[in-house]
């Protein structure tokens, strides 16, 4: 055993008593390589009291309205066709996206335009912040399913031969847990653009200047609104400089109409307003207004242009050298045309000058924690599988099973790999993974992807249990363990063969297995607050009584699996399960990113108020019990009385309210509606809960010998961890391996035959000295 000096105490809960204050200076990807991002400076003078930078892009969802091949034929082409010819004409503008997914699909449909495109994100004229296939819903997708996604895009950037981004632009995404600030800053990002919060009640007031007064007192929204667009945002053990958007990320696009409002897009794709176009002199009014009203904490100010899917502004140059040259004398201020990192760029130099935010900004209830909850289901499951898959590729590298094919089997299996995640990563899109697009484009693309991804999926796993069973002999089967951390005897990422005849016991079906009591809750949903990311009015959400639900038993061990099913859920409804105990609820605690968290707020909108979880919670009751539940499912659980916490069973509601975002559609949900449910006394701590709960998410897999004698060990064992989890080993581009641990340490105290030692990094980027992310060295 080699050990790596450490200094934790066991410090599970994250609260740690240090600061780490480093500044990602230079993004190198040490799993997926890519050039460094050189600095650039923006021209302006210098006697300049504040610099207004105009950051043009267009928000680019993945699926919603419609399909990803409908948005490419009826928008999204037209769009990077004009990005491409604006450019060419203006010789100071620039322009910026964050979706890969667009950007691969137009330079593969569009090869003669591919060079161009490619020669001008060299030159950072068009410009990519982010470097997701996506723009991930930050609430209810895994935390392995967010790492996926940028670690597929920036594999595209280094084939592309492009600089990894190191300014994460999340627009529209519905909400973030106070865990957010670490899960970026070991993602290797310095900064985040977000514009939904907790708090902000006033939906039609997105467009129009925004108060104190628009938000609910001692709301975290109204918190981080009093400090400023800009803050450091500290997690536990990293932060990110924040840009925070008050009036959503289009409002740069109202200074070029007269009136207020986003264009139809979806109606006229080629609008650039709705009513007449501003003149230079109004729009300069215009600004002079929206900068009376903003508070930047900075010299700089970013003001984005571009709603969803808008294409370039043809005359932004002109109004921008109008307002330069008749209002800088007088004003002091000087606009530039710039992307949202030139400006962060700039930032950084006062960053320690910023005031410092801490705390979630996720919504306390929105539908979408409970919308498409097989969808749910299925992301995480396949999720977990292809990490699973990826971490037996490792083992079966090491164990030499595919030393004399590597190139052709090795080669073949991370391209599916690849493709996965790919196709993943357009579930896990903010919109797709919330479960909030529109029945027909969920009809047209959603569940064939789905079947699409289960497939392939099943695929590779059967390709890769067959390297393993081709080493054991008949009469034997081979029981693998993906997960770093031992299951039933069955060693951390290893393995252990028995004989044929070896069953494991199933489950024991049992009747009332609990103290309390579990029950299915129907209540009225009038489809308010759908999704908007913050806590509009309230529509109706009021409680109807019991619903007949199929509700099931098993216990193994001293575990308890719960099963729900019903074939459907009226509609205009929601449905949730129910968990009413003896004692009364002290507190719940949550798993978000890197640990648990518990929401406190002074006053919450929604009663019951329903919080985003991702793979289990945690209740605290009166008594001093604890219990675990780990939920496939719903993502949302409230507290709903006293005594009782709901889980979102499922929802049934056909049109979105409260909500200025496009028209209205329809979003009813056919079933069948399927949960599973571990719950455990829990008495061991935050560690055993982490443990049991990604116990019940990895898959165990089991494969039956093929060959006449068994050329492996009995037990095998890739990697062990004391007092940690590994979630996945995953190959970067150069050979290394990277390890992902459920608690950030650092250093590891380790067993392994086949590595030396382990030295801590930020996951494509730069090394600092605490991560969940480890570089193994043989």
């Amino acid at each position: 055993m080699e050990k790596l000096s450490w200094n934790t105490e066991k410090s599970f809960n994250l609260k740690f008593s240090f600061v780490i204050k480093i500044a990602v200076l230079v993004l190198l990807s040490s799993c997926c390589g890519g050039r460094v991002e050189n600095e650039k400076v923006i021209d302006y003078p210098k006697d300049a009291r504040t610099v207004v930078i105009l950051g043009q892009s267009s928000h680019l969802d993945i699926s919603w309205v419609y399909t990803s091949e409908e948005y490419y034929q009826k928008m999204v082409k037209n769009i990077f066709t004009s990005a491409l010819d604006f450019i060419e004409e203006h010789a100071k503008h620039k322009i910026f996206f964050a979706e890969i997914f667009w950007i691969d699909k137009f330079i593969s449909r569009e090869p003669e335009l591919r060079e161009r495109f490619l020669n001008f994100l060299r030159k950072r004229k068009i410009i990519i912040e982010g470097g997701g296939i996506g723009t991930d819903d930050f609430l209810v997708v895994p935390t392995e399913g967010i790492i996926g996604n940028y670690m597929r895009g920036r594999k595209w950037l280094k084939v592309a031969g492009l600089s990894i981004p190191k300014d994460a632009w999340i627009p529209d995404s519905f909400g973030f847990s106070e865990s957010t600030p670490d899960l970026l800053y070991v993602l290797g990002f310095r900064s985040v653009a977000l514009s939904r919060v907790n708090g902000f009640t006033k939906t039609e007031k997105y467009l129009k200047p925004i108060t104190d007064a628009d938000f609910e007192n001692g709301s975290a929204g109204q918190k981080l609104f009093r400090l400023g667009q800009l803050v450091i945002w500290k997690g536990k053990i990293g932060e990110v400089i924040l840009y925070f958007m008050h009036n959503l990320y289009g409002v740069g696009s109202s200074l070029f109409c007269k009136l207020d409002l986003p264009p139809q897009v979806y109606i006229n794709p080629d609008s650039e307003c709705i009513g007449e176009k501003a003149d230079e002199e109004t729009f300069s009014q215009k600004l002079q207004s929206y900068l009376s009203r903003v508070k930047p904490n900075s010299k700089f100010v970013f003001i984005p242009i571009g709603w969803d899917f808008e294409k370039p502004k043809k005359e932004l140059g002109k109004f921008v050298d109008y307002w330069n040259e008749r209002y800088f004398p007088i004003t002091g201020t000087y606009i530039a045309i710039a992307s949202f990192s030139d400006f962060i760029s700039l930032v950084e130099g006062e960053k320690d000058n910023l005031p410092r935010f801490e705390g979630h900004l996720a919504p306390y209830w929105t539908g979408y924690y409970g919308s498409r909850t097989y969808l749910k289901r299925l992301l995480f499951s396949s999720i977990y599988r292809l990490v699973s898959s990826e971490n037996m590729m490792v083992m079966a590298e090491k164990l030499g099973l595919i030393q004399n094919q590597k190139t052709d089997v090795e080669n073949a299996l991370r391209e599916k790999m690849s493709a996965l995640w790919l196709k993943i990563a357009m579930l896990t899109n903010h919109d797709s993974g919330a479960g909030t697009s529109y029945k027909d484009t969920e009809e047209k693309e959603t569940k064939p992807l789905s079947h699409e991804i289960e497939t392939e999926l099943s695929e590779l796993e059967k390709q890769i249990l067959e390297l393993f069973s081709k080493k054991v002999a008949v009469g034997q089967k081979i029981i693998i363990n993906p997960l770093g951390v031992e299951r039933e005897s069955i060693p951390s990422f290893g393995f252990i063969i028995r004989d044929l005849t070896f069953v494991n016991k199933p489950p024991q079906k049992i009747e009332k297995p609990f103290d309390f009591d579990v029950q299915a809750v129907l209540w009225k949903d009038d489809g308010g607050a759908w999704r908007i990311g913050s806590e509009t009015p309230p529509g109706e959400f009021s409680e109807i009584g019991t619903f007949p639900v199929k509700i099931t038993f098993e216990k193994e061990g001293e575990t308890i699996f719960v099963k729900a099913f019903t074939e459907s859920i009226p509609e205009g409804h929601s449905l949730t399960l129910r968990f009413s105990f003896q004692s009364r609820v002290n507190s719940l605690r949550v798993e978000s990113h890197l640990g648990l968290t518990e929401f406190q707020e002074n006053l919450k909108i929604y009663k019951p108020a329903f919080l985003p979880f991702l793979t289990f919670f945690k209740v605290y009751l009166e008594d001093g019990r604890t219990f675990l539940l780990s939920f496939k499912g719903g993502k949302g659980v409230a507290l709903t009385s006293e005594k009782s916490v709901d889980v979102f069973l499922g929802r049934n509601v056909r049109f979105e309210k409260y909500d200025i975002l496009g028209p209205p559609g329809d979003m009813s949900e056919d079933g069948p509606f399927i949960a599973e449910v571990l719950v455990k006394n829990d008495t061991s701590g935050d560690f055993d809960s982490f443990r049991e709960s990604y116990s019940f998410y990895f898959p165990l897999y089991i494969a039956e010998g093929k060959a006449g004698t068994t050329s492996l060990p009995q037990s095998f064992s890739l990697l062990s961890i004391k007092d940690n989890i590994g979630l996945s080993i995953k190959e970067s581009e150069d050979g290394k391996l990277i390890l992902r641990t459920i608690f950030p340490e650092s250093a590891l105290i380790f067993e392994s035959r086949y590595f030396k030692r382990a030295t801590p990094i930020n996951l494509l980027g730069y090394k600092i000295p605490l991560s969940i992310f480890f570089e193994i060295s043989e």
